[in-house]
């Protein structure tokens, strides 16, 4: 009998660390799953941001003038309809929360004709559209833990996807719908050009940040620079100098490379995790 308590207490410690560490796996594989659902969730919001911001841009400069981008609107509003179609079905969590409801109300007021709005009224709208979109993002990167992703060999953190990219790409959007709005009217006030430039200041501020984990992206550091010099080359000046959809693909091209930055980083995580390669969760101190 004394001989079997030692070989009775080792089963025992090897059962106990085997269920210790299959607890531990299916909490990762589920802490897991939960992740990458919530990656695939931030990227379908991040498209209906990029549409949402086209359709404020386009509407703007329609209800300045420009009419002839008119024609975009309608597909825009189709493709939003089914962000939030896509959205709602894909995602039981979102699709019942109080800020997406919040989204969905907001979007629906924007469907009505561009002529029943008042032009800064409906700009204002768009920037309360876009805010919540932004803040269901943040909302989302908490719920399914995702600041938590960091690589092993590195310790890279992934947040400044959320927290600097998206941020910027909207200062940008804010920038391509006033100018659009200028270059279609052929004027600008004084409010408008101090707008402007508040908002380049800012981006330059927020660039210094982002290129120090956006590496070697020479064409979309061109593309940016190219479109903020023609804030002053083009459209501050005495009379705006360029067509209102030439200035608006000058905008989107900058904020479009951004967006592909953001996607390729999202689908380099979500493959990661899929794969379980050297992707890990950092469970911070309370």
């Amino acid at each position: 009998m004394d001989n079997l308590m030692p070989v009775l207490l080792l089963v025992l410690a090897a059962v106990g660390l085997i269920s210790l560490l299959s607890f531990r796996y299916v909490n990762q594989r589920r802490l897991r799953s939960r992740q990458r659902e919530g990656l695939n969730l931030i990227q379908a919001l991040q498209r209906m941001l990029s549409h949402v911001q086209r359709h404020r841009g386009l509407n703007y400069g329609v209800m300045k003038g420009a009419i002839e981008l008119d024609c975009q609107i309608l597909d825009l509003k189709h493709f939003i309809s089914e962000d939030i179609h896509r959205i709602e079905h894909s995602n039981q969590w979102l699709s019942t929360t109080d800020s997406w409801g919040t989204i969905t109300k907001t979007w629906a007021k924007l469907t009505n004709p561009h002529g029943t709005w008042i032009c800064e009224a409906n700009f204002s709208k768009h920037n309360e559209l876009v805010e919540l979109i932004l803040d269901c993002i943040d909302l989302s990167v908490t719920e399914y833990q995702l600041i938590q992703l960091q690589t092993f060999d590195t310790d890279r953190s992934y947040g400044y996807l959320w927290q600097e990219l998206l941020p910027t790409a909207e200062l940008l959007g804010q920038v391509r719908a006033l100018g659009t709005g200028i270059a279609a009217a052929g004027y600008h006030s004084d409010e408008d050009r101090v707008r402007l430039h508040e908002l380049v200041r800012a981006i330059e501020v927020n660039m210094d940040c982002l290129w120090m984990n956006i590496l070697n992206n020479q064409q979309l550091e061109r593309d940016i620079d190219l479109f903020l010099s023609s804030v002053d080359d083009s459209i501050i000046v005495r009379k705006p100098s360029i067509m209102p959809h030439e200035y608006f693909n000058l905008g989107t091209a900058a904020i479009d490379g951004l967006y592909n930055h953001y996607q390729l980083e999202i689908n380099h995580l979500t493959d990661h995790i899929f794969r379980e390669s050297p992707i890990h969760p950092i469970f911070n101190s309370p």
